[in-house]
């Protein structure tokens, strides 16, 4: 009888004794042409976005995907070398991707700084993405909420405006209840600021409520110091912290 070369081999010269073996990144399969006549385009080549290292192989499970965050349009690659990593600024969340085109920009709110990712990194609470897709630096991309803002969550392109007469300690908060009331106004965390009435005042930020005027003395509304607290006509103080005095008759 003639005779064959076993799979994943293939005769040099048709129909004379002598088999090769199908180099890394090819395979032949067993009954994929009659042996005494398989020759080397009987060797296929791994598809795109895959590759083999294995010589004489006989089947295309030997062909093994590039792994996700990279891509081979290569027919017949030999190596995992041949998958390329998506650049930073992209990312490729599919397994066997075969052209450049599946890296995908990062969106607004989110990058990376590596090659080969998977996904990108979204921006921390407290920040917000610039305009620009395809982000490779996070502290260039990602950008603080300002003193009048808050951002809950992350990989948004945006921040929330605080209700209005409130502000935040520091840039980058994080939640509604971080917005607390102005100077000369009083109500909840994150809640409904109301100006302090006539007569009182309040210098610093937060719930606390509203401090009166010392006795003898008058503020307008939203009043912020106690300086802000004028002594009525016919009382004096020499120092903005001291009661209002009654002025001596014959001053004023």
């Amino acid at each position: 009888s003639a005779c064959v070369c076993d799979s994943g081999y293939y005769h040099t010269t048709p129909g004379q004794p002598g088999c090769t073996a199908c180099r890394p990144g090819t395979y032949a399969a067993a009954g994929s042409t009659a042996y005494t006549n398989h020759t080397l385009a009987d060797c296929v080549s791994c598809s795109r976005g895959k590759y083999s290292a294995q010589e004489a192989a006989n089947d295309a499970t030997t062909c093994q995907n590039c792994v996700a965050g990279k891509f081979s349009d290569t027919l017949g690659a030999n190596s995992s070398a041949a998958c390329t990593s998506c650049n930073p600024g992209k990312y490729s969340a599919h397994a066997a991707a075969n052209a450049s085109a599946t890296c995908v920009a990062c969106p607004r709110g989110s990058y990376t700084q590596t090659a080969g990712m998977t996904g990108c990194v979204e921006c921390s609470r407290g920040k917000y993405g610039s305009d620009a897709t395809g982000a490779t630096n996070g502290t260039q991309h990602c950008l603080p909420c300002s003193i009048l803002e808050y951002q809950p969550n992350t990989g948004k392109t945006a921040c929330k405006a605080c209700p209005s007469n409130t502000q935040t300690l520091d840039t980058q908060a994080m939640q509604l209840e971080e917005c607390l009331c102005n100077q000369g106004y009083t109500g909840p965390d994150g809640g409904n600021c109301t100006q302090c009435a006539q007569d009182k005042y309040k210098g610093a930020l937060g719930s606390e409520p509203c401090s009166s005027c010392p006795e003898h003395a008058n503020s307008h509304p939203g009043a912020i110091e106690v300086v802000d607290c004028i002594c009525k006509l016919g009382y004096g103080r020499d120092a903005a912290e001291q009661d209002c005095t009654e002025c001596l008759k014959g001053t004023f």
